[in-house]
């Protein structure tokens, strides 16, 4: 973690009448964080009328790339360049583009790329290089960093990735999610059947999954999210903890499939996978990053995509 840098002139940035917290990144989710509100910051100056100068977003822009290349250099410094460069040249074959086509399409300098890639080369591709990359390819940049994307061999890295484009595509609208209840409310009817969820006395439900020890009654610490990742399957996420020392256990993913049979729905379920299973704690954070933005996603605004397209044509 990031030793905190000492911040004394600018904490916040107000744009367009919002205010907005500087982000101090100790974790990729807390990184991806910050780059957006750089970006954001960037859009406001660039946007703002020439006769119009704020310094508080100049200052904040500065603090804020301060902030990024701190963890950067802190956290991130030490990553393998040549796993990135293998992930981003199978990346580029895999979409039928060459490395020189990639940096055009950038707005790299031309060998920018391979000049890192030379096992004498002590350079390594600038964040924001990393950044177009990761949002070129729909891919986060945990995984270009740490993970081999050529040939995942490992269920948990498997899993990772899934998590990962689940989150990207969750982030941006591409991956829709349902909330069925649970925690908050009663849990939806249809999946009522399941027989690990079991209704309590305040008119929601516990959780008692078979496969773990003594088939313990744990407490869901959210509700329950579902989304159709095929036409017939629908992917259940939720977390649960230990209602005993009121603290978080995991994340639990069943997969659902929905038959119709003489007018009667049929629901067919099994365990898909668990944070609890990893040791290595990978898929907990791929999990809780997800979680974050379904959470986000669901509490959003409830906008039509037609009148979105109007109302992001006319921010432009």
């Amino acid at each position: 973690m990031p030793k905190k840098i000492v911040q004394d002139d600018v904490e916040t940035v107000l744009i367009d009448g919002t205010e907005y917290e500087l982000v101090l990144p100790e974790d990729f989710a807390g990184l991806m964080k910050a780059i957006r509100i750089r970006d954001l910051i960037q859009d406001a100056i660039a946007t703002s009328s020439p006769e119009y100068h704020n310094a508080n977003l100049e200052e904040g822009l500065e603090l804020q790339q301060t902030y990024i290349r701190f963890y950067m250099d802190e956290d991130v410094g030490e990553f393998d360049n040549r796993n990135l460069i293998n992930n981003i040249a199978y990346l580029s074959k895999k979409n039928g583009l060459r490395i020189g086509e990639l940096e055009k399409l950038l707005g790299l300098s031309a060998g920018y790329i391979s000049r890192t890639a030379k096992e004498s080369s002590s350079k390594k591709l600038s964040i924001d290089a990393v950044w177009k990359i990761s949002k070129l390819f729909e891919v986060d940049m945990h995984s270009l960093l740490d993970l081999d994307l050529r040939i995942p061999n490992r269920n948990t890295d498997i899993v990772a990735l899934f998590l990962a484009k689940l989150c990207y595509q969750t982030e941006h609208r591409e991956q829709l999610w349902d909330d069925l209840g649970g925690a908050s409310t009663s849990l939806d009817s249809h999946y009522a059947s399941m027989k690990v969820f079991i209704p309590n006395e305040i008119g929601t439900v516990d959780y008692k999954p078979d496969r773990l020890v003594m088939s313990k009654r744990y407490k869901l610490r959210s509700d329950v999210y579902g989304c159709w990742v095929t036409d017939e399957k629908q992917l259940l996420m939720f977390e649960y903890g230990d209602p005993e020392a009121d603290r978080a256990v995991g994340y639990d993913f069943i997969m659902v499939t929905t038959t119709s049979n003489n007018g009667k729905r049929k629901l067919e379920w099994e365990y898909a996978f668990s944070s609890t299973s990893d040791c290595t704690q990978t898929v907990y954070e791929y999990s809780e990053t997800l979680m974050h933005a379904v959470i986000a996603q669901v509490m959003d605004t409830d906008v039509s995509d037609d009148v979105r397209d109007i109302l992001t044509d006319y921010l432009k």
